[in-house]
């Protein structure tokens, strides 16, 4: 095992986990489980950190927005939604792009310039 303070990267059969800080420092009177969130970056099996991180927007971060959007919009609605909902259509077209560019980046692959000769 080792600890960083910061994010680094060891190969694709590493787990890598990531503790966040909630607020700027740890209080003492307060729970450490909920001053932290614990996040699994690379699970070890992950052939690629792409591959990782694909599946934590595809199937985390994007239905969880979409799913407290719906949520928090069924409270009614006034002028200061509009703003709101044109702002919430961006951030799902950012993680529409994010999940698609992670995608391509999970199925590179690098081909080798042919020499013909002739």
């Amino acid at each position: 095992y080792s600890l960083d303070t910061k994010a680094s990267y060891l190969g694709p059969n590493v787990a890598t986990v990531a503790f966040l800080r909630r607020a700027a420092s740890i209080e003492a009177q307060t729970a450490v489980a909920t001053q932290i969130r614990v996040v699994t970056l690379a699970d070890g099996v992950a052939p690629t950190p792409f591959e990782a991180l694909h599946a934590m927007v595809a199937q985390a971060c994007s239905p969880f927005f979409g799913a407290f959007v719906s949520k928090s919009s069924a409270y009614g609605g006034d002028a200061a939604d509009t703003d709101r909902s044109s702002g919430v259509s961006a951030v799902k077209k950012r993680l529409a792009e994010l999940e698609l560019s992670l995608l391509h980046l999970q199925q590179n692959i690098d081909i080798p310039e042919v020499a013909l000769q002739l």
